[in-house]
């Protein structure tokens, strides 16, 4: 399952989203994001899609992973990669 296929659904089942609201948000999500297709090549979490989320990360030379995934967020950390919540971003990038 692709990214922005979890997240549809994710707001779909999570957040109750209506669809048009979903597709507009996706639309957005792919003219401003670098949309990158990987390999499945790591294989070290339970559910699959989270590990795609590293695979991207790895491939998109990122330096954080912002996240509410509690499986993403128990690794902390994956090679130099930062996993932290959103809040902890915020007052990250506020300098607190």
């Amino acid at each position: 399952m692709s990214i922005l296929t979890e997240t549809a659904q994710k707001l779909r089942e999570k957040f109750d989203w209506e669809e048009e609201k979903i597709i507009r948000l996706l639309k957005f999500i792919s003219k401003v994001a670098k949309v990158l297709k990987t390999t499945p090549t790591i294989d070290i979490l339970k559910d699959a899609p989270d590990n795609r989320i590293l695979e991207c990360a790895i491939k998109g030379n990122i330096d954080y992973i912002v996240t509410g995934d509690k499986h993403l967020l128990a690794l902390k950390k994956y090679k130099n990669i930062e996993i932290i919540s959103l809040s902890n971003f915020l007052n990250l990038i506020k300098g607190e």
